[in-house]
């Protein structure tokens, strides 16, 4: 059963400002990956031996995988747990230079999140780094009030495909390659490429796979409850909340982004409110006695 699309809500704006919009205790679960900085390779000129870096995802080395990527974790978090219902869970996907160096789970903690737990998503593929290379994604579990269960107490903290699959090569490989009939990728997998990364080319930088936001959304929420991701992308958590019956709110900034994750749900994007000019806005707010008189 899907949900119907009158309980998909995406808005093509900024998240603070949006979530802001949003009445208190007036979403179920939150699961998400924020924009956040990155560090790759960087450049290897003037450098040898052991000082060489591999080349990775970043070529400039600023932290930026695309444009909008620099907001605070402490700017959105409070509103976050303020549009979070009581007893409702949170999912942050990030990496230990922000968990640790920049002080994410502070910021969760200030906002008032307590942290459950530290999930793992292990991918097929690598991000080149000296200091061993990066296939492995975290997501942090985090609750707000008491504490509670999830649907399925017996999923494990590291995802990935079936254990030891990922031993297979063949399956490092794209399903074109591997001569694989579609009708066939279909039997095994109910959302071909969703596993355990999306294969390129990707709608976005960063799209995560269906499945994977599925298992987190499954696991905290009941059908008909509804599922927030204030920094949707292309739209991977709303795929997975439409499919599996959870209403859906999502919010993108990049415009073009926020278009494709709303045709990729059949529902129309929501413009942020346009502010309403008058003459102060125009001509500055009219001078005060003293002013005229000085």
């Amino acid at each position: 059963m899907t949900t119907p699309t009158s309980e998909i809500r995406v808005h093509c704006g900024s998240a603070v400002d949006v979530l802001k919009t949003l009445p208190a205790g007036s979403v179920d679960a939150a699961v998400f990956d924020p924009p956040y900085p990155t560090i790759s390779g960087g450049s290897n000129a003037d450098k040898d031996g052991k000082h060489q870096r591999p080349s990775g995802i970043l070529t400039k080395n600023d932290g930026k995988i695309f444009d909008h990527n620099d907001i605070d974790p402490s700017l959105y978090l409070p509103e976050v747990y303020r549009v979070l219902r009581d007893n409702a869970h949170l999912y942050l996907m990030t990496n230990v230079l922000n968990l640790v160096e920049r002080d994410l789970l502070g910021d969760l903690r200030r906002a008032g999140f307590k942290v459950h737990n530290l999930l793992f998503w292990r991918k097929n593929n690598a991000t080149p780094n000296r200091w061993y290379m990066k296939d492995v994604e975290l997501t942090v579990f985090a609750r707000k009030g008491a504490a509670f269960s999830i649907n399925n107490a017996g999923t494990r903290s590291t995802h990935s495909i079936e254990p030891h699959e990922l031993d297979n090569p063949d399956l490092w490989l794209d399903d074109d390659s591997m001569g694989y009939s579609e009708a066939l990728m279909e039997d095994f997998f109910e959302f071909p490429l969703d596993w355990p990364n999306v294969s390129s080319p990707k709608s976005h930088p960063t799209e995560k796979p269906v499945n994977l936001m599925r298992t987190y959304i499954e696991n905290s929420t009941q059908p008909g409850e509804t599922v927030l991701d204030p920094f949707m992308g292309t739209g991977s958590t709303g795929v997975a909340s439409q499919t599996t019956d959870r209403a859906f709110i999502g919010i993108e900034l990049d415009p073009t982004y926020c278009d494709f994750a709303a045709k990729r749900l059949g529902v129309k994007p929501q413009q942020p409110a346009r502010k309403a000019f008058d003459l102060d806005d125009i001509l500055g707010p009219e001078p005060s006695i003293e002013l005229l008189l000085a």
